[in-house]
């Protein structure tokens, strides 16, 4: 360090330095009442003026309605866009059924016309299943004659009918339909033409593809019939004749 005593003028201007400097630290430490003062008024006019000074400060950061109601809008069409695409993507990857795997290629076939090639009907089992019913003597067993009477047949006749659904939404223009009551073919002993509910257990329909092989069965036995008489219709003329 250098000696006082050699440069006298300089050192008393570093010591009047320093003094100074510890005097400004001392009023940083502790503010004048001056300081204080202001420090008072800024703080008196911040709690008069809190509620202009929040509701400026929401203003600037807040959405309008106008803008809000834009953004919900725009998330909207943005979720929906989305979902119809997830579902687009669901019916393409499940409801419809790719040619190779011998669909039609479409979701709804209900105008597909089959002009050409074999098909076969599809049963719908209770569980959604889609089958169909196969009729070779290879997956059948223990023949039998149907415990059937022609009197159980003869008890029940086709009716004509409109659906109360159908009626109750298009009044008179509900379509007209020809079929037969399950719970008369029920009445009448002929439960294995009827489809029953799997838990009440009670008639809801009826299998008309194995009901068409009974009138099948009852045209052949009429025309066994028919046979029969003009057979006998037959030999009485020759009778007759021989006199």
């Amino acid at each position: 360090m250098a000696d006082r005593r050699i440069y006298p003028d300089a050192s008393k201007q570093l010591l009047a330095a320093l003094a100074d400097i510890r005097r400004r630290i001392r009023d940083l430490e502790v503010p004048s009442d001056s300081q204080f003062n202001r420090v008072v008024q800024q703080m008196r006019d911040i709690i008069d003026n809190i509620d202009t000074i929040v509701s400026d400060s929401i203003a600037r950061t807040s959405y309008s309605a106008q803008q809000i109601d834009a953004k919900d809008s725009a998330t909207l069409a943005s979720a929906n866009s989305h979902s119809d695409q997830a579902l687009a993507g669901k019916q393409n990857s499940i409801d419809v059924l790719n040619p190779a795997h011998g669909g039609t290629g479409t979701k709804n076939g209900y105008n597909n016309l089959f002009g050409a090639g074999p098909y076969r009907a599809a049963w719908l089992l209770s569980d959604g299943t889609l089958g169909t019913s196969q009729s070779s003597r290879n997956v059948k067993t223990d023949f039998h004659e149907p415990d059937i009477t022609l009197d159980q047949l003869r008890a029940v006749d086709w009716v004509g009918y409109r659906y109360i659904a159908d009626v109750n939404e298009n009044s008179d223009s509900a379509l007209p339909r020809i079929g037969m009551i399950a719970e008369d073919l029920d009445a009448a002993g002929l439960g294995i033409f009827v489809v029953y509910d799997d838990e009440t257990l009670e008639p809801v329909g009826i299998d008309y593809a194995t009901l068409s092989v009974a009138g099948m069965h009852m045209a052949r036995l009429a025309h066994d019939r028919i046979d029969d008489l003009e057979t006998r219709l037959g030999q009485l003329e020759s009778k007759e004749q021989g006199k």
